[in-house]
């Protein structure tokens, strides 16, 4: 009797599990604060950030930020709210958190400063605090940018221990021209943020160099340029560099777009190691579609993995926001369309991305589902930022967390599980070469269809009472689990 084991099914299941909300939504607390224009979820996805840039503090539109910590059954939040300083800072346009959830980055480019523009206009400035059981104290000074209207704090990202943070100041002029952008990279040194190696400015005026995204060590850092023009006007460009103890040095060739108007860059996100990214251009390349590309490294330069993701329709801007799993398997990208905005996930799968679940889509009309989205490590959790739902008042919007529960995987080590025969109308055999604690199977739906306690190596599954058609079976062991397709006859 053939058998047929995990690594063969397993790649055959995935795009049938479903995206289930994680609790109640998590609504902005008044009218216009558009919370939810950025978020980002910590590693196991307990911990969520979201900024709230155009929140009110005493009359004054300086922006917030606020954590939610996942209590098993709702979000709730941590701490209160932390705040900007001054009208027009846009505090909490960018977030970024660690994997613990325990250290935190706000940015406050302030672009809707009163003095914008003008000579004296704000630097823009990002602070990180850190949680010490209670609440949040800011760990260090600002961080400011480098001269007015540089837009300094418009992306961050911190490393995964929170020790060292990439900043975007995508106005910048640095040495190349106007608004050329830089990058600057800083570490703590157990009292205070210190430059680490010198700027990393963008190649030409009006590049707007400045999307980041730093890795787990805060060794390797990439940078999307939107208005780069070597392909082409504005068709985009991202540059990736690496810390070679005493400054950074490019890694690979850069990674240009060709097609005119494409702004890919616009968007960026490494895996842990930094091997692997994804980059999103929102596009106005056939009909605004919008696209991904995931870049990996192979050893010498940058190799595009898989196929370029286009969106559906004309006016869908996919890639205006995009996020990695730890281990670059799992993408998600999202596109705010002139309706109600979507977010869809992917997984690679031999040569190929292939979607998880169907799209997640936007409330209502408007609302602009997919302005932020963030994954936890393994990609089993997405959160999704809607700052135009008025659900609590006009524009107060919101974030959605959302589950994927039949993919919330961590494999067995060194492990081979054999289901035979597959498929059958009564009973599948299985070994395992560990102990098998539990099995809990599902429709396509998601739905659980019964759950049963194994504690063995090696039994019998009974599915003859089940109807005809595909389940997943989600086995779990010791804290881990690995998920197979199952076809009842």
């Amino acid at each position: 009797m053939k058998k047929i084991t995990f690594l063969f099914l397993f790649t055959s299941f995935i795009s049938f599990a479903q995206w289930n909300q994680l609790g109640a939504d998590i609504d902005g607390l008044v009218a216009n604060e558009q919370s939810g224009t950025s978020n980002d979820l910590n590693a196991d996805g307990t911990v969520l950030i979201v900024g709230a840039p155009r929140a009110m503090d005493n009359g004054i539109m300086t922006g917030k930020a606020r954590v939610y910590e996942w209590n098993g059954t709702n979000w709730t939040q941590r701490g209160d709210d932390l705040i900007g300083s001054n009208q027009g800072d846009v505090f909490g346009e960018a977030v970024s958190i660690s994997s613990d959830g325990n250290t935190i980055a706000v940015g406050a480019p302030g672009f809707l400063n009163p003095s914008y523009l003008s000579p004296t206009g704000p630097m823009g400035y990002t602070r990180i605090f850190e949680w010490n059981g209670t609440s949040w104290i800011q760990k260090g000074t600002d961080i400011n940018g480098e001269a007015p209207n540089d837009v300094a704090g418009s992306s961050i990202s911190l490393n995964t221990n929170g020790n060292r943070i990439a900043i975007g100041a995508s106005s910048n002029d640095g040495v190349n021209g106007s608004s050329s952008g830089h990058c600057r990279i800083y570490e703590w040194n157990g009292s205070s943020w210190n430059q680490l190696g010198s700027d990393i400015d963008g190649e030409a005026a009006n590049d707007f160099s400045g999307s980041v995204s730093i890795n787990a060590t805060g060794t390797i850092v990439a940078i999307g340029a939107s208005g780069n023009d070597a392909g082409g006007t504005n068709t985009g460009q991202v540059r990736v560099y690496e810390w070679n103890g005493s400054s950074w040095i490019q890694k690979g060739t850069d990674i240009d777009s060709d097609n005119t108007n494409a702004s890919f860059g616009y968007t960026i996100s490494l895996d842990t190691s930094g091997n692997t990214f994804i980059a999103g251009g929102y596009s106005f390349v056939n009909g605004a579609l919008g696209f991904v590309k995931v870049f990996s490294w192979d050893g010498t330069d940058w190799i595009q993995k898989g196929e370029t993701i286009l969106g559906s329709t004309g006016s869908d801007f996919l890639g205006t926001a995009v996020d990695i799993s730890q281990d670059g398997s799992i993408i998600a990208a999202s596109s705010l369309t002139l309706v109600n905005g979507y977010v869809r996930v992917f997984k690679f799968i031999g040569s190929s991305w292939v979607q998880e679940g169907t799209d997640v889509l936007g409330e209502a009309n408007g609302d602009q589902l997919g302005r932020s989205i963030s994954l936890n490590g393994n990609g089993s959790i997405l959160a999704a930022g809607t700052p135009y739902n008025d659900g609590n008042g006009t524009s107060a919007g919101h974030v959605r967390v959302y589950e994927n529960a039949t993919l919330s995987i961590t494999n067995f080590s060194n492990n081979t599980i054999s289901f035979y025969p597959n498929p059958t109308n009564d009973i599948i055999n299985v070994s395992s070469s560990e102990t098998i604690e539990r099995i809990t199977v599902y429709n396509l739906l998601g739905q659980e269809v019964f759950s049963k306690e194994i504690n063995s190596n090696d039994f019998k599954l009974d599915i003859n009472n089940q109807a005809s058609g595909t389940y997943i079976a989600k086995i779990n062991s010791k804290g881990k689990s690995q998920s197979i397709k199952l076809i009842k006859l």
